[in-house]
């Protein structure tokens, strides 16, 4: 039978956690003082079997934890009240959440209608009815309103127009890393100056709608459709077909926007504020609508 085996036993004297520096035994960090490296069968302070000192003194004081989370819960929620109050009627995310509530469906059906807008005859927009008394709440979803303007296909046509201009550039040999952040800038800086100017015509006009101001940065945003066709045309290699597809693009987008941008310029529903206008007020009206409309061959030219 093969030889019993045993297990040697340590003869040292356990050393102290006072010894001086230097020493063999001293502690190492991460161990507190008073804590032995010896046998976990010498130290009863040791984890059982596992030879690491037992962790249950140093978890942190449970009041204090609680404490911590509920002074940072209450520095978010001030955070989100400061930015609802200062922003909500801005960028609601309630409302954002409106304009992006999309379908598939929708989201081709709506891209056919910007290229070919010539055969539509109903442009009124749907009206969301209360369940209990039948009153109009607001304007439906652009998922049930093909009518709705949404900021999705906008935000998709604008990423998708600055990276196929990136692309071209690449297939030229003309592409840089400044590239895309001066196309960006300057797609932004048009954007806004469009913004802000039919707001400032708005303001002239005594124009006012309840849900205007994301209404014309969602329509802003359509006429990127017609510059990525635009710049797709340029694989053709023929200068005329170019010309022609921005020709045809500039008059889809500015008869899609004379067309749509007619509820909030002219209003005749009940969700209108000012649904009352005088011959004069209208007629001045017409005229910046069209004015807008016709306004997009410039903005599409400078983006091109």
């Amino acid at each position: 039978m093969p030889p019993r085996l045993y297990h040697p036993q340590p003869t040292h004297a356990i050393p102290s956690p006072n010894m001086r520096t230097g020493s063999r035994y001293e502690p190492q960090p991460g161990f507190p003082a008073g804590v032995s490296m010896s046998s976990p069968y010498e130290n009863p302070n040791l984890a059982a079997g596992g030879g690491m000192p037992s962790t249950t003194s140093y978890l942190p004081n449970s009041a204090t934890a609680q404490m911590g989370f509920q002074l940072g819960r209450n520095a978010v929620n001030a955070g989100h009240e400061y930015m609802e109050q200062n922003f909500g009627r801005w960028l609601s995310t309630t409302q954002l959440h409106h304009y992006f509530s999309v379908t598939n469906s929708y989201v081709v059906a709506k891209l056919l209608l910007i290229i070919f807008p010539w055969r539509r005859r109903s442009w009124a927009r749907k009206l969301k009815r209360s369940e209990m008394n039948g009153s109009a709440e607001g304007y439906c979803a652009p998922g049930e309103d093909l009518n709705s303007p949404d900021m999705y296909i906008p935000l998709m046509a604008f990423v998708t127009h600055l990276l196929l201009i990136c692309a071209l550039a690449g297939m030229q040999d003309k592409f840089q890393p400044e590239l895309l952040g001066l196309r960006a800038s300057k797609a932004c800086g048009v954007v806004l100056f469009e913004f802000l100017a039919t707001r400032l015509g708005c303001y002239l006009l005594n124009i006012s709608n309840q849900s205007q101001v994301l209404d014309l940065l969602a329509f802003s945003g359509y006429k990127f459709i017609g510059l990525i066709l635009t710049s797709l045309s340029r694989l053709a290699g023929m200068p005329w077909f170019t010309r022609f597809t921005f020709l045809y693009t500039y008059l889809a987008t500015a008869f899609f926007l004379l067309r749509s941008l007619k509820y909030a310029v002219l209003p005749e529903s009940t969700m209108a504020i000012n649904a009352t206008i005088t011959s004069h007020q209208r007629s001045r009206r017409i005229y910046f609508l069209f004015f807008i409309a016709a306004s997009q061959i410039l903005f599409m030219y400078i983006l091109l």
